[in-house]
Order: structure tokens, then C-alpha cells, then sequence
């Protein structure tokens, strides 16, 4: 499954071969399939009255009050990772890691930068847009304008589920997470000896994820740690199977597995 929260609706779809977009009020009320058929929804995000949707056949964009959905980028390895601002949509491309941009009203997609090939993650600041791939452990950036590709960390292993607040990046390796601030300088482990962290959201105010379980029942644990400077993680849901994080202000939702449910908690500050 894959989640998608804005002030108003939660968004997600469901069933991996032909996935259905549902569309619910944030606070409460029924959900109800928008759109069907989506093959291998692999990320989803929210912008205005759309929904983008990364499938097996690229990127489509798809009104969250009902309407015929639009290919707006076809690749045959589909897209892996997008994301959505004022400026534009972007994405990777799941094999090749060609980054693209369109946008929001309309025209032809413009390559950005290529590879490495497998996208791992995909985030965004006023400026640039950042990202990762393969196991390189090489975190990139570009213009949202296009121009020089520029390395900013090099790792010996995956880095994986990366966002940005506006003053930080933060992303997760094998056991921990991590934090760098755009302006640079050396990135600063927030969370130590954590198992396979992975899923990670964050607000003005706090960072979440999930660590795996590693045993055979394939649970996990969401985590969330306040971005004071003395903060250390506290555990807030347990004996969980989060497929997909999304935070709004001071409340976390995500998607379990194990129930088929959309769930919300309040993380606090």
C-alpha cells in the first residue's frame, strides 16, 4: 500500500496488479474508490485536487474528486519515487534512475539528471531536489531548473528513505538515521543501532520511522524522535506492519498491513 495526507483527505491505494485509489476525509468519514486499475503503485503524493501516482507504466496523475486519470510520463521499467511541490512533479525511473521534472502545467518532461539505476528515495527543498539510488550510498543533488549534478555524502551502503524539512535532509541507513543540514557539513547520526529503519516522514517538530522486527512474525515499530538537540527516539506504536508513513502536524497515519488499516496516533512534540 501507499499513503498520501494532506490537510484535507487521506489518499491511498490498495492490491498491487490492479490497485485501487481510494480517497477518505482526514478526520473521519467513508472512503471511496476514485480509481482502479493502477498496476504497481510504488509511491504516491498530493498536490491540490490531484493525486500522482508512480506505476508500472510511469506517472499518472489522477483527480482526487473523481474524473479520468492522465499519463503524464510513460517508461517501460515504470517509476519508483516522486515527489510533488509548487514547482513541479519529479521523478526517478526504476531501473535506469533517470530523474525527471514536468511542470504543473503541463508540457514535455525534462531529464534532470541519470542514474544510478534503482531509486531508492526522492525529496525536495526550495531549490533542489535530492536523491538516491542503487547501492551506491551516494546522496545527489540538482537544480529544480536543471544544471550540474553535485554530490553532497558518499556512504558504504544504501541510503534509503530520504526527506527534507527545509533546513535539514535526513535519511536512514542499515542502523541509523541520519540528518544534514542543507547549508552542508558533516551529516549527524539522530538515532544509533536502530534495525533496518526505514520509512521515514518528518514535521517542523519531529522524525518518524520504522525499524524491523527481524524475527519471522515481520513485525516492526514506529519510532519518533523530537528534533531537540539532547532528543532521543521513543517507541510509539509496537507489534505493528506499517507498509506506508504520512505526518501532519502532530499526527502520524500510516498503513498496516496486518489489518488492512489506515491508522493515526498522535506523536506529540
Amino acid at each position: 500500500m501507499t499513503l498520501a495526507v494532506d490537510g484535507e483527505r487521506l489518499c491511498w491505494v490498495t492490491g498491487p496488479e490492479r490497485g485501487k485509489l481510494w480517497v477518505a476525509k482526514r478526520d473521519a468519514g467513508p472512503a471511496i474508490a476514485k480509481h482502479h486499475s493502477l498496476e504497481w503503485a510504488r509511491d504516491l503524493k498530493l498536490f491540490g485536487d490531484y493525486a500522482y501516482v508512480a506505476v508500472a507504466r510511469g506517472v499518472l496523475r489522477a483527480p482526487v474528486h473523481g474524473g479520468p486519470s492522465t499519463d503524464i510520463a510513460s517508461h517501460s521499467s515504470g517509476a519508483q519515487r516522486l515527489a510533488v511541490d509548487p514547482s513541479g512533479v519529479f521523478w526517478l525511473e526504476r531501473r535506469t534512475g533517470v530523474l525527471w521534472s514536468l511542470a504543473h502545467h503541463g508540457g514535455e518532461p525534462r531529464r534532470l539528471a541519470t542514474g544510478p539505476s534503482w531509486a531508492n528515495a526522492i525529496a525536495l527543498d526550495a531549490h533542489h531536489v535530492y536523491w538516491t539510488a542503487g547501492q551506491s550510498g551516494v546522496l545527489q543533488r540538482v537544480p529544480k531548473v536543471g544544471g550540474e549534478v553535485a554530490v553532497i555524502h558518499r556512504a558504504d551502503h544504501p541510503l534509503t528513505a530520504l526527506v527534507c524539512d527545509g533546513e535539514r535532509l535526513y535519511w536512514c541507513t542499515p542502523t541509523a538515521v541520519m540528518a544534514l543540514p542543507l547549508a552542508g557539513g558533516t551529516p549527524e547520526a539522530i538515532a544509533v543501532d536502530q534495525a533496518a529503519p526505514t520509512a521515514l516522514v518528518t514535521s517542523q517538530s519531529v522524525v518518524c520511522w520504522v525499524n524491523q522486527a527481524g524475527d519471522q512474525t515481520g513485525s516492526a515499530e514506529i519510532l519518533v524522535r523530537s528534533k531537540g538537540a539532547r532528543a532521543t527516539p521513543r517507541s510509539l506504536i509496537g507489534d505493528t506492519l506499517p507498509q506506508a508513513l504520512a505526518l501532519v502536524g502532530n499526527t502520524l497515519y500510516w498503513a498496516d498491513y496486518g489489518s488492512r488499516w489506515i491508522m493515526r496516533a498522535s506523536v506529540g512534540t
